[in-house]
């Protein structure tokens, strides 16, 4: 049986550096662009908005196919820094659309149809701003910032511990992974790592995980992050 790597949002900075790293006839993006996807490391192309209910019948694509590694790139985070009052109810919803509920929705699919292998390997990139605990404790840490964001991928990370103790009788690798701080669009330059450096240590760490791994939150260099 032939697997499968798939990237959810296989357009990123980030993902399209790690698709490098695999065979692309293995590798499957799921994006919003299918002509910038076309230029990178994937055989079979998706396209799905984030923003929108998910049109699930767009999978009869690779309606055969067995994956054995997903990974969830999905992310957003708006430029505008209204007051919270003023924020529209949509645009707050987007946060949790985007960074949280079309991974999870697209991840239940899968599994309810069959598509994963039996020991799947499912990273949800998610970030350090999630961490709950941690807030307030690092030394870069400043009152105000994009909270929204903070508090999405502090969801992620929910669903991501129950998805893990909900899976537990299988064996799926479920974690939440903080790629550190890049230099993409929206981590800009004075970011700590650049896109080729954040890849080589996100496949360093795949390379190790295992069962005994999943329902817990990986920082870029293989620690753990508190919740």
């Amino acid at each position: 049986m032939k697997y499968f790597n798939l990237f959810v949002s296989g357009t990123s900075d980030i993902a399209s550096e790690i698709a490098k790293n695999f065979n692309k006839n293995n590798n499957i993006c799921i994006c919003r662009n299918k002509k910038k996807a076309k230029n990178l490391n994937y055989s079979k192309i998706i396209k799905l908005n984030f923003e929108k209910e998910i049109n699930f019948k767009v999978f009869n694509r690779i309606k055969k196919v067995c994956i054995s590694n997903i990974f969830f790139f999905n992310g957003y985070q708006e430029k505008n820094k209204k007051p919270f009052y003023k924020k529209k109810l949509r645009d707050i919803l987007l946060y949790y659309t985007v960074n949280v509920v079309s991974s999870v929705k697209i991840l239940s699919f899968l599994q309810c149809n069959g598509y994963l292998s039996k020991s799947c390997k499912i990273i949800f990139f998610s970030s350090r701003a999630g961490s709950i605990s941690e807030r307030g404790t690092l030394k870069h840490h400043k009152p105000g910032g994009n909270n929204l964001y903070r508090s999405a991928k502090a969801a992620l990370n929910s669903f991501v511990k129950n998805l893990a103790f909900e899976n537990n009788n299988s064996n799926y690798t479920i974690v939440s992974y903080h790629p550190g701080w890049v230099k993409t669009k929206m981590g800009g330059n004075r970011a700590d790592l650049n896109v080729e450096e954040s890849s080589r240590f996100f496949i360093r760490l795949l390379k190790k995980l295992c069962k005994k791994n999943s329902g817990k939150f990986y920082n870029y260099d293989g620690k753990l992050i508190s919740w």
